[in-house]
């Protein structure tokens, strides 16, 4: 085939998307949200709607909608991102996925019109080539709709709220792909029905039950890390000694079993996100100041007058080892100006997964230990990232120490930042002029908060190599939580990147296989 049929093939594709109704609105849908980003305007202190027309406080929007912004970030940023995704991710993934589908569900029920297909399939050009040009022509037009998006939205972030993200612009890659594993979906069921109507229901159930599958799978491989499932599966009975009540153990087995096997079928849209992330990541990011391959924990870059140290001999205790003995060093952190007496370092625990109930071990053996004051516990927010924070103060050969422990779970384990310094010590930035007008416990307390503002600037500059930047949300309560940290490009095969993206490849390569075959066999 040459290149003036080539030519010809796209532009009768082309053509047919431009005439379109549902393409119209789709566009018109596209402009619109774009327009909105130029006419909200996020500032510092207040959001201005229509170029100065309102105006709205951060807190009455918060209180009025109840908005759950992400934790550890500031208002602002928190209600830019929130508007991002619920443009590219709720309405164009969402929303707009639909309207593509409906806008080229007609391309091979059309090609296959009585009529029409004569005069097509006459010409010297393959009935695949003309497939093959649908298909494509497709996933150009919404990967051009999705692109104009994405770039509309930053334009308008940037003039109208000085805000900047250029990572956000690969979420026309996140669209681009899952159109186009359902896009092939639908082109094969116009090809066997030959019914535009059943193209687009069909392809829309598929896209719905087949991202439930994945997020099902999700949640199962996250229920099975909890002990209480361990027990189940194993038949044990629980703490209490009686049997666990619920559904017989075959019966769960076999529906995980199910939900695997489907799973690892189907093509995996639902971690497109969590693969353009990645891509994100691996592009355009300089190599780190500091990488633990073990533990997967990631310094893209050191803190402020903070250096790695490696050449010291390791602590004589670890703090992860008052609750395991899987405890090991990872490196020092040298705080420049500190002084002998203040001691950075981060340890690991590479079996273990959840810091909360080690944070719980640790607290309640600390608080049977002689010498040991000022036990508490807390719950720690920077980033995305979350951390149990253990705080305490004691004696080690008489000398007095204040100790801070940050816990993390990564896709290695847990992994821990520890701080020992004399209860006096003020850590590098504190407000000095504010701590000589104290005195006593309101000194004291003074100097507490300091060093924990002091670790949590230490902690912000911590990552798991999943893709960085809060790139997957961090909360305890998602359930699908382990698959987003354990997900990567590295990582065993279920969790892997790669097969998550050479299966869909394959799932939609088969798929337009089987649809040429048919249309090949299709005797007009």
């Amino acid at each position: 085939m040459n290149a003036t049929m080539r030519k010809a093939l796209v532009l009768d594709a082309v053509y047919q998307v431009l005439d379109n109704r549902v393409f119209r609105i789709l566009l018109g849908t596209v402009l619109l949200l774009i327009f909105l980003t130029f006419a909200i305007g996020f500032r510092e202190e207040e959001i201005v709607l229509l170029f100065g027309w309102k105006t709205y406080t951060y807190e009455q929007i918060l209180d009025t909608f109840d908005l759950p912004l992400q934790s550890g970030i500031p208002q602002r940023e928190g209600m830019i991102r929130m508007l991002q995704m619920l443009f590219v991710d709720k309405v164009a993934g969402s929303l707009g996925m639909t309207f593509a589908i409906a806008a080229t569900a007609f391309f091979v029920p059309r090609l296959l019109e009585k009529g029409l297909a004569d005069g097509l399939f006459s010409k010297p050009i393959s009935r695949r080539s003309f497939y093959l040009a649908s298909y494509f022509t497709g996933v150009g037009f919404v990967g051009a709709l999705a692109l104009l998006l994405v770039v509309g939205m930053h334009a308008g972030l940037l003039l109208s709220s000085g805000f900047s993200d250029s990572g956000f612009l690969w979420g026309a890659l996140t669209l681009t792909y899952v159109f186009a594993i359902v896009h092939g979906v639908s082109m094969l069921i116009g090809a066997y029905t030959r019914s535009s109507v059943a193209a687009l229901l069909l392809a829309l159930l598929f896209f719905m039950v087949n991202g439930c599958i994945h997020s099902g799978w999700a949640v199962k491989e996250g229920v099975l890390q909890t002990e209480e499932m361990r027990q189940f599966l194993a038949g044990e009975p629980d703490e209490s000694g009686e049997e666990h009540d619920g559904p017989p153990v075959a019966l769960v087995d076999g529906f995980f079993t199910t939900v695997d096997v489907l799973h690892y079928t189907l093509p995996k849209t639902t971690e497109a996100g969590l693969i353009t992330e990645l891509l994100r990541a691996k592009i355009t990011r300089s190599e780190p100041d500091f990488f633990d391959p073990k533990s997967k924990l990631r310094i893209q870059e050191l803190a402020d007058d903070t250096s790695i140290s490696r050449d010291r001999a390791a602590p004589a205790a670890l703090d992860l080892e008052l609750a395991t003995k899987e405890a090991a060093f990872v490196a020092w952190l040298d705080v420049e100006g500190a002084g002998d007496g203040v001691s950075l370092w981060l340890e690991r625990a590479p079996t273990l997964r959840r810091g909360g109930s080690m944070s719980e071990a640790m607290e309640k053996k600390l608080k049977g230990t002689p010498g040991v004051g000022r036990v508490r516990r807390d719950h720690h927010w920077r980033r995305g990232m979350s951390a149990r924070v253990v705080q305490w103060h004691d004696a080690a050969d008489g000398e007095a120490r204040a100790r801070r422990v940050f816990v993390m779970a990564g896709g290695g384990g847990l992994v821990a930042l520890s701080m020992a310094a004399p209860p006096e010590w003020v850590p590098p930035g504190a407000d000095t002029a504010s701590l000589s007008e104290k005195s006593g416990e309101d000194r004291v307390k003074a100097v507490e908060e300091a060093q924990l503002e002091f670790m949590s600037k230490q902690f912000a500059t911590l990552e798991f190599d999943q893709g960085g930047d809060g790139v997957f949300r961090t909360d305890d309560d998602d359930p699908t939580l382990f698959v987003k940290n354990e997900f990567g490009w590295s990582s065993v095969w279920k969790y892997n990147a790669w097969f998550s993206l050479g299966s869909s490849i394959a799932f939609t390569v088969l798929v337009l296989a089987l649809g040429i075959w048919r249309i090949r066999r299709i005797d007009f």
